[in-house]
């Protein structure tokens, strides 16, 4: 229910809606009884957070190429693995028609694998990854030239960084870049800034790269991303495999950010309390 939600589908959401509501009306009369545990307060917030989550449709690759010849293949779920030895350095490349008309979110998901023999991945060779920038374009079909400017994005967070943002320094100073953070990979140069996820390898891992600005998509209009793996100081430090998704969810108010880390938040009854809060429970 909470997948079917969180994707684009309409037909099974009101059915799915109602599920949640059920179990979470079953969660806060338990949450009232003396036999309460942290897992109980974990799953509540879950269930109430999933109102407040982006809609994301993942974008089905039509192209993708791997400058150093690397074998990319999509599977059926829309992700894209990357087969047998991984370069010193790459530059994935995705081209996929747009399924919105409006994007404001971009999600990378950055999955695991049994096919990667260390740690299952989410890194192609030794678990982790460092993804020294993501470059996202649009592909006006009205325009004869393919020469494309790519999209700014405002802000970027992650499920876990090697590293800690802290503020919105990166921005006034492009000299300095916490190692490790995802705002390292959208600041347009891939030779400073990565997002890097050790010692967390072995987990399925999430990155958003969020416009305050709603992106406007052109009718027939495709949207590439470039991926770039370029760390000179970490060779073969690439993605195994990893799913690209859209959401054209509001932004203006700030919500996405702090859904996303009340999700993060790993004190189960401080995840409640939080969620409740987003959910306008000030009670």
């Amino acid at each position: 229910a909470q997948n079917i939600l969180s994707g684009s589908g309409q037909s099974a959401g009101a059915e799915a809606r109602a599920i949640l509501e059920t179990a979470r009306s079953w969660y806060e009369k338990v949450l009232k009884t003396d036999s309460v545990v942290e897992r109980d307060a974990a799953a509540l917030a879950d269930l109430i957070l999933v109102n407040h989550q982006p809609k994301w449709t993942a974008l089905k690759a039509v192209e993708v190429t791997s400058e150093q010849g690397a074998t990319l293949e999509t599977l059926q779920d829309n992700s894209i693995i990357q087969r047998g030895d991984a370069p010193p350095a790459d530059v994935y490349t995705v081209i996929a028609s747009s399924p919105l008309e409006q994007v404001n979110l971009v999600r990378l998901e950055a999955l695991t694998d049994p096919s990667f023999t260390l740690y299952h991945g989410p890194g192609a060779m030794g678990g982790n990854f460092h993804l020294t920038e993501f470059e996202f374009a649009v592909i006006d079909p009205r325009q004869e030239s393919r020469s494309l400017e790519r999209v700014a994005f405002s802000d970027a967070f992650a499920t876990f960084e090697q590293g800690e943002k802290r503020d919105q320094s990166w921005k006034q100073a492009p000299s300095w870049r916490p190692w490790g953070a995802v705002v390292g990979s959208i600041d347009g140069d891939p030779d400073k800034g990565r997002w890097a996820i050790s010692p967390e390898t072995g987990k399925a891992h999430t990155a958003v790269d969020q416009k305050t600005e709603p992106l406007l998509i052109p009718q027939g209009a495709q949207l590439r991303c470039r991926l770039h793996f370029t760390d000179t100081a970490w060779k073969s430090s690439l993605l195994g495999r990893f799913r690209i998704a859209v959401s054209s969810s509001d932004t203006s108010t700030g919500e996405t950010h702090t859904w996303f880390e009340t999700r993060k938040t790993r004190i189960p009854w401080i995840r409640l309390i939080a969620a409740y809060l987003l959910d306008g429970n000030t009670a």
